[in-house]
C-alpha cells in the first residue's frame, strides 16, 4: 500500500481520483489562500449549526415526519 496517495472524488461527475498527497495538500492550501473566495472566521460555528439542526429534528419528530427509532 502506498501511503503517499489520496483518493478523492472529482469536482464533477462520479469519478474517484488518486492524487499524490503532497500535490493535494499544496493545491488545497493554494485554494484556501484565495481571499476572494474564502474568509477566515473568528470562532467555531459548529455548535450553532448543531443546535439549529437538533431544533429542526425535534420539530420533524413532533410533526411525525421522522421517528426516534435508530
Amino acid at each position: 500500500m502506498n501511503n503517499n496517495v489520496i483518493f478523492t472524488r472529482a469536482d464533477k461527475g462520479n469519478i474517484i481520483m488518486a492524487l499524490d498527497d503532497k500535490m493535494y495538500v499544496s493545491k488545497v492550501t493554494e485554494m484556501l489562500q484565495d481571499t476572494e473566495t474564502y474568509e477566515v472566521i473568528k470562532r467555531d460555528l459548529t455548535k450553532g449549526v448543531v443546535t439549529s439542526l437538533r431544533g429542526i429534528l425535534v420539530k420533524w419528530r413532533d410533526a411525525d415526519y421522522i421517528s426516534n427509532s435508530k
